[in-house]
């Protein structure tokens, strides 16, 4: 390694362990804490001691004994560490950013993985408005997607059915970029520079993919029906449907100037070509990968994929949209058709530019904002 960093992963659902456990085994020091604190008791019990378990190209399961170094409350979990990632929903960013603003260190380092839309930038924003001594050298990172497609059978006991290798990852402001990169070590060979975090709020390929599934299939979810999501909750038409909300976001991507963004094929083929997804269809794709053999559809309709991927996704997307004149009636269809079926609209919770106090920036104004971090003089 270049130099052994510390990290504190936040967050014990699917992704937390699997990522502190990962870590853990390429030479990090991990701890890792959670919001409910005796969620982490287990862990605890068996001295911080984690078996990671992942399906490699082969079909093999490799397995590796990872030791953390301290699980339990926040602040003694953040205390030192080079950088602190958030593995929970984008609906508790906020919360959490909260709670570490007035602790945080302006030589730390805050990743969100994945950061959803606008999530590194309304993070950055409210640290500085909490805790104004972190100053110019604060930075917020965000990784667009997991890098890890995992479940935790228990806290000590994680499978991984794939692991990403191009990810794309930003920083706020852009200016700190390469700090990002020195703090993350030698987990940067699974990552890409992309130019900000404009670039990475716009490949939330969740926003894409989750909401048009779920109500796609909502009378299976509804009647409780067990099914694969992907493999079978996605036929030939889905796929369709998906692929050409997807080109929206590119043509929004495409308007405000971003970098070279892939297409969700192009990216589904990068991330998952070594799980056996394979075709030149985006339903080729899912139904063929096998790190997705083991994803069953969610037994609620009002399900994450909704709640957190519309208000943190579609929305912030359609209204960038709607903001510097680009229409996107596929997304915009189904958020109207969300809004029927559960009665409500989500704006309260959206994470719009407006939202975050940026609403009245020119375009040239908001990207100079994203590299410098210094908000124009009225």
């Amino acid at each position: 390694m270049v130099s052994r960093k510390s990290v504190c992963v936040v967050g014990a659902g699917n992704l937390g362990p699997a990522m502190a456990a990962h870590m853990a085994c390429l030479g990090y020091d991990i701890s890792l804490t959670n919001r409910t604190e005796s969620k982490l008791d287990p862990l605890k019990e068996n001295n911080l001691k984690i078996l990671l378990r992942v399906l490699e190209s082969e079909g093999k399961i490799s397995e590796q004994l990872a030791a953390l170094d301290y699980a339990g409350p926040l602040e003694q979990a953040v205390e030192g560490r080079d950088v602190i990632m958030l593995c929970v929903p984008a609906t508790a960013h906020k919360g959490f950013v909260q709670r570490l603003a007035p602790m945080m260190t302006p030589n730390q380092l805050l990743v969100l993985h994945p950061g959803q839309m606008f999530g590194a930038l309304e993070a950055y924003r409210m640290l500085l408005d909490i805790n104004p001594k972190l100053g110019e050298g604060v930075a917020v990172a965000e990784i667009e997607s997991s890098l890890l497609t995992s479940r935790a059978t228990a806290i000590t006991d994680v499978y991984v059915s794939a692991i990403k290798r191009h990810l794309g990852i930003a920083t706020m402001p852009a200016c700190h970029h390469d700090r990002t990169l020195a703090c993350m070590g030698d987990y940067t060979q699974y990552l890409v520079s992309r130019d900000t975090v404009l670039d990475t709020s716009l490949m939330d390929l969740n926003a894409v993919v989750h909401p048009i599934i779920t109500l796609l299939n909502a009378g299976s979810i509804d009647r409780g029906a067990t099914f694969n999501y992907y493999q079978e909750g996605v036929t030939p038409m889905v796929g369709d449907v998906l692929e050409r909300c997807d080109a929206e976001r590119l043509q929004l991507a495409k308007a405000l100037g971003c970098g070279q963004l892939p297409n969700i094929v192009e990216w589904v083929i990068e991330e998952y070509s070594a799980s056996g997804a394979h075709g030149s269809t985006l339903y080729d794709l899912l139904t063929s990968n096998h790190a997705y053999d083991k994803c069953v559809a969610p037994t609620k309709l009002y399900t994450r994929y909704i709640w957190e991927d519309l208000p943190t996704g579609v929305i912030p997307m359609v209204l960038l949209g709607q903001q510097y004149g680009i229409d996107m009636p596929i997304m915009t269809t189904f958020w109207n058709l969300a809004k029927v079926m559960f009665k409500r609209d989500w704006l309260d919770d959206a994470i719009t530019l407006q939202h975050i106090g940026l609403g009245d920036l020119s375009l040239d104004q908001l990207k100079r904002y994203l590299r410098d971090g210094i908000m124009p003089i009225a």
